[in-house]
């Protein structure tokens, strides 16, 4: 397996990655295939950067980072100094739709991308955060090894995280 810095080109086949895991997993529960399928290229659009992990030379994983504006509404209500330090200053950044084809669950593939997201934040000087469903024990794992909990989505069973610690990869 290799993660690398995907294309525009290539954002199509992140989205069947995620299109796959939603299949599977059924997170996020309150957005169909169909809204998947329109709202996913926007955000990948409008992404700082997008990763696609490959094995044998087909996609099997998809994720991105943006960097949050000071007025989101999701991270807004959060009251940790990190969160809002990183807020103010316009270095608070959203690891968000991580996906991984269900065929490649438990390979690491998760953990590869997180660890290629996290390394980016660190070379910019970038504070990351990220939200994990509540129903979706591996994205929970995922941030709970990297960071802590700082509060919840004001609208869905969200928990909030700042990625503030790191581990080994």
């Amino acid at each position: 397996m290799n993660v690398r810095q995907a294309r525009p080109g290539e954002f199509p086949a992140g989205v069947q990655v995620a299109v796959a895991a939603k299949r599977a997993t059924g997170v996020p529960f309150d957005v169909d295939e169909a809204t998947l399928r329109v709202a996913l290229p926007a955000r990948q659009a409008a992404a700082n950067r997008v990763w696609l992990a490959f094995d044998d030379g087909v996609v099997i994983g998809h994720a991105l980072v943006a960097v949050m504006t000071d007025d989101d509404p999701t991270w807004g209500p959060v009251t940790d100094p990190a969160v809002v330090s990183a807020r103010r200053s316009g270095r608070l950044l959203e690891l968000g739709a991580l996906s991984v084809h269900p065929d490649h669950h438990r390979r690491g593939v998760a953990r590869e991308l997180q660890r290629v997201r996290l390394l980016w934040a660190d070379r910019h000087g970038l504070v990351p955060v990220a939200a994990a469903w509540d129903d979706s024990p591996g994205s929970t794992e995922l941030c709970r090894q990297a960071g802590r909990p700082v509060g919840v989505h004001p609208r869905y069973p969200i928990t909030l995280f700042v990625l503030d610690r790191r581990t080994a990869a």
